[in-house]
């Protein structure tokens, strides 16, 4: 499951915060209708004490997600309800909250339709885009091979039950 989903929220804990020095994760699965865990609750451990915790859920309320990045200067937090293909195209609801250390609590406007449809659609044109232009996207692909590490030592994790250290992996 974390190869499908969770991979693409896994990559903006690479993005936002560096690659993490180590993952624990556990997941299970409360119903038949996947042949994978359908709940994932991910922790990681990044270089001056950041840390970052994400649950991701496709059971009891279909496709509902959250993320929440704590770090020294603040935390952001976001969520979707819906959005995804199977159950609903379009997010029936999402928020993207931003707290400063010191200063009070905003939330950060999210323009156009939110959903899996919707996401892919902006994430092709953007790489045409770059194509085109002869721009570096966003993501490199570097940044995409340490996102599977990532997921590795997230699927390792649940395997054993333990934390896995980046480092060990190599």
């Amino acid at each position: 499951m974390i190869f499908e989903e969770p991979v693409h929220y896994i990559d903006l804990f690479c993005w936002y915060l560096g690659i993490p020095k180590e993952v624990y994760a556990v997941a299970n699965s409360t119903n038949n209708f996947f042949d994978f865990e359908d709940s994932l609750l991910l922790s990681t451990e990044h270089e001056d004490n950041v840390v970052g915790s994400l649950f991701f859920s496709m059971a009891g309320f279909g496709y509902e997600f959250s993320i929440e990045v704590v770090g020294t200067g603040g935390a952001t937090r976001g969520y979707t309800v819906g959005g995804h293909f199977l159950w609903s195209p379009e997010a029936k609801e999402s928020r993207l909250l931003y707290k400063p250390k010191s200063g009070e609590l905003q939330e950060i406007k999210i323009d156009g339709n939110v959903g899996e449809l919707w996401d892919l659609k902006r994430e092709i044109q953007l790489w045409i885009k770059c194509i085109k232009k002869d721009k570096n996207p966003v993501v490199t692909g570097e940044m995409g091979k340490a996102t599977i590490a990532v997921c590795e030592a997230a699927e390792k994790s649940v395997k054993t039950g333990k934390p896995v250290r980046l480092a060990d992996l190599a």
